[in-house]
Formats: C-alpha cells, sequence, structure tokens
C-alpha cells in the first residue's frame, strides 16, 4: 500500500481508539489481577560505593550481586514479595534457602527420589513471590579489584566487610529489582534472614524504615552514613507512595509495604546471646550434658573463673570433636549439614541442574562468562590457608559458633568431600549431560570461581577483622539487637525456635534482650507447653526510642519445630509454611 498522511492519519486514529479502548478496559477493572510475571535470574551491577563507617570514609569494590526471582503460582502481580538471605556472614542464599525447600525446585538429598533436582511441593511461591539474593562474594556473586590492584587480599577488610555496607548492597539490589519491574513495585515485602542473615535483614529493615538517619545531613553522628542509599530509596518510596513525593517518608508510612520480618534462627544480638547461650549449656541437665550421656562421653564446662575460656566454644567444641555431633542438628553426626550443603552446591555448578533450579536458562546470562568478568575476584588468602585457620589474625575475634564450624570442617573436611562426591555422583541419572559451568562459561581468573563452595572464609575474616571489632560493628556486636528493638515497635515480627540447633539456640534469644535495660523493662515468653509455639512480649521503656514512640509492648511470633536444627526448611518445610501462611493472614 503506498504510504500518503493519509494513511498515516487513519494508523494513528486507529491506533488512538484502541489504547483509550484498551486504557477504558484496565481503568474498569483496575481492582482485578495483574499482569502475570516470569521467573528470571541475573546479576546486580553495584558500582564502587563511598559511605562513612565511624566518621572514617571508606570506597567499597564494584560487586555484581546474584538474585533469583521466583513468581507466585497465582495472581503474582498482587502478591508480597519475599525476599531471602542466608549468613555465615559469607554463606550463600542459592544453595540455602533457594535449594532447600523454600523455592518452586528443591535439591533436598533427604526428599529426592528419581531426579536430584525436584518440584517442591513445600514451595514459598504459594504464599507470594520469590527474590533470593546471594549476598557480596557468596554463591554467584562476585566483586572487581580496583584498577592497579592486581591481589584481593586488602579487599576483605572493613571496607567491603561490615555489616552496614553487606547490607546497603543486599538492599540496592533489592530497590533495583523493584525499579525493574514495575508490577509489583508497590507490593509487600517480607525479609527473610536466616542466621546472620537476621542482621542483615535487621539493618536492612531499619535502613529503610529510618532512611533519613543514615544521612550526615539528617544525623551526622549515625555510625554509617551513605548518602546515594538515601537518595536511592527516597527515589523508591516517591515511586510507592507518590502522594508524599519528595517529602519525607516516615516510618509508619514505610511499613504500609515493609511491615513484616521473618527470621530463621537468627544471630541477632551478638555477644549477648553468646553469653546466655553459654550459661546456657553449662546448666545441669542442658543439651550438651545429655548429648554426652547419649555418646557415653564426658563434657567439662570451663573452669570457675577462667575468663580465657568461652562457655559456648568449649561445649560445641566438645560436641563436634568429643561426641562427634552436627552442631546445626545435633542428632546427627559431625559431617551432616556440611555433606547436605556440598550436595547443594555442587547441582549449582552444573548448567542442567542449576538451569532446573533457577528455572531458567543460564547460559543466556552474559555476567556469568568468563570473558565478562576480568578482574573478578570471589576469594582471598584464607581459602589456601584453611588448614592452618587457628593463625589466622582474625581468628579470636570470631563468633563462638564460627570457631567451632570451621574447626569441625577442616577436622572432618577429607570425609565430607568424599561422602558428597559419592551421594552426587549415586544421584547423577544415566543419560543426562552434566556439564561443568567452567565448560560453558570458560576458565576464570586466580581469585575468581562461579560459585562459592560452602562457606567463604575470606568474608568471615573480614567481618570480624580488628577494626571492626574496636568500631564495634562485628557481626558480635550487641548494636544489631539495638536496631531490631528500634524496628519492632513498627512491624510484625516471627522468628524460629529450633531446639535441635547448637549454633544458634533460640530459646535464649528473647531473654538477651534484657541486656538492652534502656530500652527494655521486661521479657515475657509465653509457653502453653514445652513444644507448643510459642509468643514472647517485649515491654518498652517509656520515651526510651528517638526514632518512633515506645510503645508499651510488642509481641513476637516464636513458633516451635521438635525436629528441626539450624536449617528449619529442611527438616520441616511444611510446618514453617504453614506458620508463615497464618501468620501472614493475622
Amino acid at each position: 500500500m503506498k504510504f500518503t498522511i493519509f494513511n498515516f492519519q487513519m494508523q494513528f486514529l486507529v491506533l488512538s481508539v484502541l489504547m483509550f479502548l484498551a486504557s477504558a478496559c484496565s481503568n474498569s477493572n483496575s481492582s482485578g489481577p495483574k499482569p502475570a510475571i516470569t521467573a528470571e535470574v541475573g546479576f546486580t551491577e553495584i558500582e564502587a560505593l563511598s559511605y562513612q563507617l565511624a566518621q572514617i570514609p571508606y570506597t567499597s569494590s564494584r560487586a555484581r550481586i546474584f538474585y533469583s526471582f521466583h513468581p507466585a503460582q497465582e495472581d503474582s502481580g498482587s502478591k508480597p514479595l519475599f525476599v531471602f538471605v542466608n549468613g555465615g556472614p559469607g554463606a550463600a542464599t542459592t544453595d540455602g534457602l533457594l535449594s532447600l525447600n523454600t523455592a518452586p525446585m528443591s535439591s533436598d538429598p533427604l526428599r529426592y527420589e528419581n531426579e536430584p533436582i525436584f518440584a517442591n511441593p513445600y514451595s514459598w511461591s504459594e504464599m507470594g513471590n520469590l527474590l533470593y539474593i546471594d549476598a557480596p562474594l557468596t554463591g554467584y556473586a562476585y566483586n572487581f579489584l580496583p584498577e592497579g590492584v592486581s591481589t584481593p587480599k586488602a579487599e576483605f577488610t572493613l571496607k567491603n566487610c561490615n555489616p552496614f555496607i553487606d547490607a546497603a548492597q543486599v538492599l540496592r539490589v533489592l530497590l533495583r529489582f523493584l525499579e525493574n519491574h514495575t508490577t509489583i513495585r508497590k507490593n509487600p515485602v517480607i525479609l527473610v534472614g536466616e542466621s546472620y542473615g537476621g542482621t542483615r535483614t535487621t539493618v536492612m529493615l531499619n535502613m529503610m524504615l529510618f532512611y533519613r538517619n543514615y544521612s550526615p545531613e539528617f544525623q551526622e553522628d549515625n555510625i554509617y552514613q551513605d548518602e546515594t542509599l538515601v537518595q536511592e530509596i527516597q527515589a523508591h518510596l516517591d515511586a510507592v507512595f507518590p502522594e508524599n513525593k519528595r517529602q519525607a517518608h516516615d516510618p509508619e508510612e514505610v511499613t504500609r509495604q515493609f511491615g513484616r520480618h521473618i527470621m530463621i534462627e537468627p544471630q541477632l544480638t551478638g555477644k549477648y546471646q553468646s553469653q546466655l547461650t553459654g550459661i546456657a549449656y553449662e546448666e545441669p541437665g542442658s543439651v550438651i550434658y545429655r548429648i554426652a550421656e547419649e555418646t557415653e562421653t564426658t563434657y567439662t564446662p570451663c573452669p570457675k573463673g577462667d575468663s580465657t575460656c568461652d562457655p559456648m566454644e568449649k561445649a560445641l567444641n566438645f560436641v563436634t570433636e568429643t561426641a562427634l555431633r552436627d552442631m546445626y542438628k545435633y542428632d546427627e553426626d559431625v559431617t551432616w549439614s556440611w555433606v547436605i550443603n556440598a550436595w547443594s552446591d555442587a547441582w549449582l555448578n552444573y548448567v542442567s541442574t542449576a538451569t532446573s533450579i533457577l528455572e531458567t536458562d543460564i547460559t543466556k546470562i552474559t555476567p556469568f562468562y568468563a570473558a565478562n568478568r576480568t578482574g573478578a575476584y570471589k576469594y582471598g588468602p584464607r581459602k589456601e590457608e584453611i588448614n592452618s585457620f587457628q593463625n589466622w589474625s582474625n581468628f579470636n575475634n570470631l563468633s563462638p559458633g564460627l570457631k567451632a564450624s570451621i574447626s569441625a570442617y577442616v577436622q572432618n573436611r577429607e570425609e565430607i568431600l568424599l561422602k558428597a562426591e559419592s551421594t552426587v555422583r549415586e544421584a547423577m541419572q544415566q543419560g543426562v549431560d552434566y556439564v561443568s559451568l567452567e565448560e560453558v562459561f570458560g576458565e576464570l581468573g586466580p581469585w575468581d570461581e562461579y560459585y562459592t563452595f560452602l562457606m567463604n572464609f575470606d568474608v568471615y575474616d573480614g567481618f570480624y577483622g580488628v577494626d571492626a571489632v574496636n568500631y564495634d560493628v562485628d557481626p558480635e556486636s550487641p548494636r544489631y539487637g539495638r536496631l531490631f528493638l528500634e524496628n519492632l515497635p513498627l512491624v510484625q515480627v516471627m522468628i524460629t525456635e529450633a531446639p535441635w540447633d547448637l549454633s544458634i539456640y533460640a530459646s535464649v534469644l528473647p531473654y538477651s534482650f534484657k541486656k538492652y535495660s534502656d530500652i527494655v523493662a521486661k521479657v515475657e515468653v509465653e509457653t502453653p507447653c514445652p513444644e507448643c509455639d510459642k509468643f514472647f512480649t517485649i515491654w518498652y521503656r517509656p520515651d526510651s526510642l528517638t526514632g518512633t514512640v515506645a510503645p508499651e509492648k510488642r509481641t513476637v511470633y516464636f513458633p516451635y519445630y521438635a525436629e528441626a536444627g539450624h536449617a528449619v526448611a529442611l527438616s520441616m518445610p511444611e510446618k514453617i509454611r504453614q506458620d508463615v501462611a497464618l501468620w501472614m493472614e493475622d
């Protein structure tokens, strides 16, 4: 057909009518379901960030942080977004919460029958959309060396390894994901943190609720100042709450989107939590004495008055070295959790199985390819020095649980690797071509790796450095429990209690809040029966908070998982999903 002005005008008129009709239909059904969205994976580029910690300027390394998104089974455009992060620090989310019974696909070795990757009947996608984020330098995530730097040794220091920059980077991934997914940008967001992920998500939530406090313009003495993060949060809140655009969004308004927080066996109150755990373990008849009786061994607590002996560390070393039990699920042998983690890692290192777990063809993700990650790093010297871990300069600063965990791994490493390799080979199917990531994406540089195996011990070491301890920002600092107490008046919180977990002895956590005596008047734990779901209530002192009004009290849902260890979703996936669903309805 010959093109004329008349033809153009007619086409424009028809198009305008169609757009009007589509708009009318859309407006007439504005309360209906939003368009469906699909699964995807990717890397979020996080530029080198300039910030201040303890009034000292730092610049982080450029990072590529991996995420995996899985839409809700139904009505995904209207469902909440669960955001999952594991802990460590130095542990991946993809081989933890994603692989082990919260996502649509699972690689749970306790439940597979015919195929190592299978549809998960306990997927949280029944309740909402799921976003999994590998924290910096864990799982698939990697950093880049600064220009002119040839070794990453100096990169595992405070500038990249502290709970604030870590949370700020993960939060940026979330905000940028929402910006690029307008269908769900305004939906409720529920942060889900396991283990150290409890600290990470607590900091993230505090940054959202009280974002202006992280700007030097509004609070000069805050421990962490990050002006560009404040601007990014402001832009997000302006988009979600346009009626208050370019104004300060108060915490109560932010909770309309960020109003719920789930913590699975969390590290939260730092040394307060560790101290009470050690005291509980030394009590006559404690779980440690019961393990000694079951294994016909002898547990000897710290000598009275010996300040050089840490009761929690000594108890956990007894469990792993003498009783030969798993500190993460003490009814199992000492290698159990490590073998399961190694199993999960293995399937994430093959293209076909990683694609199945992630529900996306990873060969289409260009940042995976070696050609696109020149100068990337994931490890430093600690990977090669793991056998001499007790000589690390920062080893004594580690939490009691981390010390015992690393020790157990090193002492049993050969057995762990042999067991993992054997079980993976047995599960490999005939006729399936298991192609490694390296075969597809290419050979990487000396400090890089496609997937972090088990834990990134360099990250452990960095988070507990001398400067982190001196500035009171290491993960054992009590300051993160204080941030939780600031958040709690504004949000609904669920925290798990799993009695088989010795690394995080959750039963003492409620009482650790008594240590914040300037804020907390008393703590009450409601226990209908020994193995019933519980609640605990924190009573606030009047006028004890500055960012918001201190309530009289706040209650936390504290469900009990009688047969679970540290990875609650691994041992009792049906119950935790059911508990979350009921809690969401309340």
